[in-house]
């Protein structure tokens, strides 16, 4: 598969788990591939703390605006 260009080696496990599956007639189920959330395994710590880190941003900025505006 490889020579036929197909890339990455994702696609080409995708293609030969259809194949054994259309051998053994399991044809009207669907799998779907997997899909990354975060970023995939190794980048999963880094986004999750860029992600909490701006929600705080965001809090931090949000208190700030309704301290100037309590004040006035």
């Amino acid at each position: 598969m490889r020579d036929l260009e197909i890339e990455p080696a994702r696609d080409r496990r995708y293609i030969l788990a259809w194949r054994q599956r259309f051998r053994n007639g399991e044809l009207l189920k669907e799998y779907k591939r997997g899909v990354k959330v975060d970023g995939g395994e190794r980048r999963y710590k880094m986004v999750q703390a860029k992600r909490r880190a701006e929600e705080s941003r965001a809090a931090r900025k949000a208190e700030a605006g309704a301290k100037l505006m309590g004040s006035s």
